[in-house]
């Protein structure tokens, strides 16, 4: 499968900010959230659904094209 690929834009994150409002105002699509974690797995952690102010996201080199999505789970389901 294809990774999101970073692309030299990034984002800090604000309070009250959520992947899918940043996927969704960065990226034009609230169901991109994935690439923006895939990018950030390690700053994020497998408990992003708390995002801390200040971190530094890097965003995905093209805002208009989705690349495949590596993470099966929705931000808040609980992994088992």
């Amino acid at each position: 499968s294809r990774r999101a690929q970073a692309g030299g834009r990034s984002y800090v994150i604000e309070e009250g900010d959520t992947l899918y409002d940043i996927a969704r105002y960065e990226l034009g699509a609230g169901s991109r959230w994935p690439e923006i974690y895939d990018l950030n797995r390690q700053r994020l952690g497998v408990d992003f659904d708390y995002l801390r102010p200040g971190i530094k996201l890097t965003l995905p080199a093209d805002p208009n094209q989705p690349q495949q999505d590596a993470v099966t789970r929705l931000p808040g389901q609980i992994q088992r």
